[in-house]
């Protein structure tokens, strides 16, 4: 369910990264699917290969621009006054032992054994003093 701003901005993306026969992922399961039954989670799964570790980033940085932007836009709306913008981060601990950790790949939270999902997320807000 993806719409096609980001269909067309994934197409560009992995034209520019010299894949243009990549498409989105279509086999990441249903909605109640649980993640092994799926083609994308499944153990050594499509998220471990070049091509599901590329749409990961891809994911995972497109929802950082898109937060680094909508706090851009706070900050300037708020300049001059006392304002002290405030995030809340959820935390997403279903299936964390699973080596997939599909709960947080699926919101976006590129977080793995061998990386740390949460960290860009500090640095953005960071930036922006939120």
């Amino acid at each position: 369910c993806y719409d096609k701003y980001l269909k067309a901005d994934y197409k560009e993306a992995v034209v520019s990264a010299g894949h243009p026969e990549w498409e989105l992922p279509d086999d990441a399961g249903q909605y109640n699917d649980v993640p092994e039954s799926s083609g994308f989670f499944k153990s050594n799964g499509t998220y471990v290969t070049e091509k599901g570790k590329f749409f990961l980033t891809w994911y995972s940085n497109k929802l950082l621009n898109h937060g680094d932007q909508i706090l851009d836009e706070a900050n300037k709306a708020f300049l001059g006054s006392k304002v002290k913008l405030a995030i809340k981060v959820s935390g997403i601990h279903w299936w964390y032992k699973v080596e997939n950790h599909a709960a947080e790949l699926t919101a976006g939270y590129y977080n793995l054994n061998d990386r740390d999902g949460y960290r860009p997320i500090a640095r953005m807000l960071s930036r922006h003093h939120a």
